[in-house]
């Protein structure tokens, strides 16, 4: 199966369970936050600086060794690659910033759905890009970690 056809299914599929994960959201609109989901909230937050900072010790503390991230170009990275890619293509991010999320907590897993925008400087232009991001956090040898994660660009 060609990496095209992956992009597409694995967007498809990512389109499906923030559709789900929305409806639960609004189901759920008035239960109080769980301590798990306060918990990886307050993560998501970390991520968000850490990636800002290309601090890849902050991030690798908090990103489990077999993340599947599907990244806003249809790419799948490992670990290594999305921390590779941090470090190294970020020169310019001057600002990322959670514009909104929703938590939800299902015992040891907690997904995560939300937007972000990003901020900064590209062949000495500004540019601002706004993607919708899904991450899964498991709890796993007494702490939170990201085991999956998706981004897809948002239309302005």
């Amino acid at each position: 199966m060609s990496c095209l056809r992956l992009g597409i299914l694995a967007t498809g599929a990512l389109c499906a369970v923030v559709g789900c994960v929305t409806l639960c959201a609004a189901a759920q609109a008035r239960v109080p936050e769980s301590p798990a989901a306060a918990q990886v909230r307050a993560l998501e937050y970390k991520w968000a600086d850490a990636e800002k900072r290309k601090d890849i010790f902050a991030l690798d503390a908090f990103i489990d060794n077999a993340l599947v991230f599907v990244d806003y170009d249809g790419n799948f990275l490992s670990k290594a690659a999305y921390l590779t890619k941090i470090r190294v293509a970020q020169a310019g991010v001057l600002e990322i910033a959670i514009e909104s999320m929703n938590v939800h907590a299902f015992g040891t897993t907690v997904v995560v759905i939300g937007i972000y925008h990003e901020k900064g400087m590209d062949g000495g232009k500004l540019y601002l890009r706004r993607r919708r991001f899904l991450n899964t956090w498991a709890f796993k040898n007494g702490s939170w970690v990201c085991i999956a994660a998706a981004a897809m660009p948002l239309q302005r």
